[in-house]
């Protein structure tokens, strides 16, 4: 059993664990001619994942020492387990709705039973997409009504056009959690959706201090279309040909 977000939270602990669990299947299908039972069969695995809110302990205090989770998500994770088909792997709803959009999922027959008056919705992970960020998300789901902020949309269009005039900006959009920043971003640019303008986006993780240009990084990835599971070469082969 694996534990992610723990002891510390990411924002991104769902997909981390989507991408651990397809990275231990290719490896397997990488060794699968060495690796084999001990009756000579092919050795094979089946992986569930589910996340929510549990009780940890034996992390902080002894870090050699196996931690101890009090809750139903190792039970809710073994029954998908139990249920996936050989090499493959089942979330839940839950783990589902935080990985929309940036992984392939299909819809697999629900979990009934583990004490829960309603079954659990069960998605087979298929692979990963070309990735999304959050503000293209933004426009997966409703939202309300923007607004105000017509100081700051004036502020961010009069600078827009002094860029195009080639005087060149860089725009520093500071606040508290909350208060609107990305929404304010999602809004701007879709004002931009008419105009000759190519428009690239990244973003900053908490966990991502130490890596050297980790936001331009995103944005070229994003740019190129490029995926977490892309080999080398297809890499290589997808900066080639990006715009």
């Amino acid at each position: 059993m694996m534990l992610f977000g723990v002891p510390v939270v990411q924002e991104d602990h769902a997909r981390r664990a989507i991408l651990a669990a397809l990275g231990v299947l290719h490896r397997l299908s990488a060794s699968r001619d060495r690796l084999h039972l001990p009756n000579g069969e092919p050795l094979s695995v089946r992986m569930g994942l589910h996340m929510g809110l549990v009780a940890v302990g034996g992390i902080d205090e002894a870090w050699d020492m196996a931690a101890t989770v009090i809750g139903d998500i190792e039970l809710v994770a073994r029954a998908l387990q139990e249920m996936a088909e050989p090499d493959s792997i089942l979330c839940s709803d839950t783990t589902a709705r935080q990985v929309q959009g940036t992984l392939s999922l299909d819809t697999v027959r629900p979990v009934q039973g583990l004490g829960r008056a309603s079954p659990i919705m069960a998605h087979k992970v298929l692979g990963v997409r070309s990735r999304h960020l959050p503000l293209v998300q933004r426009g997966e789901r409703a939202l309300s009504r923007f607004v105000g902020r017509e100081r700051e949309m004036a502020t961010l269009q009069a600078l827009l056009a002094q860029a195009e005039d080639g005087r060149g900006q860089v725009v520093g959009l500071v606040g508290e959690p909350g208060i609107g920043k990305s929404r304010l971003m999602s809004e701007f640019r879709r004002r931009l959706a008419r105009r000759r303008l190519t428009y690239l986006s990244g973003c900053c993780l908490s966990y991502g201090s130490s890596t050297p240009y980790l936001s331009v990084l995103d944005i070229l990835r994003h740019n190129c279309g490029l995926i977490d599971a892309d080999r080398p070469e297809t890499i290589q082969a997808k900066v080639h040909l990006s715009p």
